[in-house]
């Protein structure tokens, strides 16, 4: 896979919502109800200043998501670089 324009793909971790009984939340469709953390890891970048391995802070809105690479634990964005607030 090859980004195109001043955009970044990302690598985040997925955080699965827990009820009070500490079971993971379902949807009406039963899925498993996630968020995800973010803060993630540069897999790509077309981005002047960022580079493949840094960590940074995103704005999740606009991002778009790659289902062919989501797995359990990890989801793979891509992101305008606007939407990337900070290098770690």
């Amino acid at each position: 896979m090859k980004i195109i324009g001043k955009r970044v793909l990302l690598k985040t971790e997925k955080e699965y919502m827990k009820g009070p009984d500490k079971k993971v939340m379902v949807d009406e469709n039963g899925r498993e109800m996630y968020d995800f953390k973010r803060e993630a890891l540069v897999m790509q970048s077309n981005m002047e200043g960022v580079k493949k391995g840094d960590v940074v802070y995103f704005n999740p809105y606009g991002a778009v998501k790659i289902d062919s690479q989501e797995t359990k634990k990890v989801l793979v964005l891509v992101v305008d670089a606007r939407e990337v607030c900070a290098i770690v």
